[in-house]
């Protein structure tokens, strides 16, 4: 792969991304901040990934401890269009204490598109570490503590 530089990193990730720019929006995150997130490292991602994260944005990992969850009450997502009383309980408590989860995910390229997950695995996956999944696996996704999502 050829490396062009901190700024651009690799030149498949470069073309990339100006393929991106030239058909995709521009988009507002101040309108549309749910968008907005961290950006991995163009040398790859890897194990380290949350832990340079924490370091970047002066966070503090927490592997051990009370529970913790993507929101601290699920009734804080309720609006006008969500009631959080007709969710499983088991879903809700996903939510609440995520942290407690185990989540596998896996995806398999079927048929005609098969090639192209390979070279998406050459181009990109190995390399960035990331995506590195699509072999020949089911589409199911599991979650720990008896809840199945197909």
């Amino acid at each position: 792969m050829l490396w062009l530089g901190e700024r651009r990193g690799y030149a498949t990730d470069w073309l990339t991304q100006r393929w991106v720019q030239a058909t995709g929006r521009r988009v507002d995150l101040n309108q549309d901040d749910w968008l907005g997130g961290p950006v991995g490292n163009p040398r790859g991602i890897g194990p380290r990934y949350f832990h340079e994260l924490a370091e970047h944005e002066r966070l503090t990992l927490c592997a051990d401890g009370a529970p913790r969850g993507l929101v601290g009450r699920f009734d804080a997502l309720s609006g006008p269009g969500f009631d959080p009383e007709k969710v499983d309980p088991l879903v809700a408590d996903f939510y609440v204490n995520t942290s407690v989860y185990d989540l596998d995910a896996w995806a398999e390229w079927c048929g005609f598109f098969r090639p192209f997950g390979h070279v998406l695995a050459i181009l990109f996956s190995r390399r960035l570490q990331q995506l590195g999944g699509f072999r020949g696996h089911n589409t199911n996704f599991f979650l720990t503590k008896n809840i199945e999502l197909d």
